[in-house]
């Protein structure tokens, strides 16, 4: 499976054409979707890779007032998929399209 990798704070954070502000120093941990697998050793002695489908994410902290807060929960409550992006602080962007969900 892919592993996170912790970023710094997003220049922006972006779902569904609104852009979100991250939460002061709050740093953005993200997975790169793609094809892995643990490594196996064959009956012949080579070495072989498993290649399985996995699915990215991003987990961000988001400062949020009343009406952030309200678009954010009818974008979790909306059952068809999301898009959005990141921007790292070097500049590299990130899409995403799936879903929402907080741990609150």
């Amino acid at each position: 499976m892919g592993k996170w990798i912790r970023g710094g704070v997003p220049r922006d954070f972006v779902l569904n054409g609104r852009e979100f502000t991250p939460a002061e120093d709050e740093t953005i941990t993200y997975m790169l979707s793609g094809r892995g697998g643990p490594v196996h050793l064959g009956g012949n002695g080579e070495t072989y890779k498993e290649s399985n489908p996995q699915l990215g994410g991003a987990n961000q902290s988001l400062a949020c007032d009343e009406d952030d807060f309200i678009a954010l929960n009818a974008l979790k409550e909306n059952s068809t998929k999301i898009t959005g992006y990141f921007t790292m602080p070097s500049g590299e962007t990130f899409t995403m399209i799936g879903g929402i969900s907080n741990d609150s």
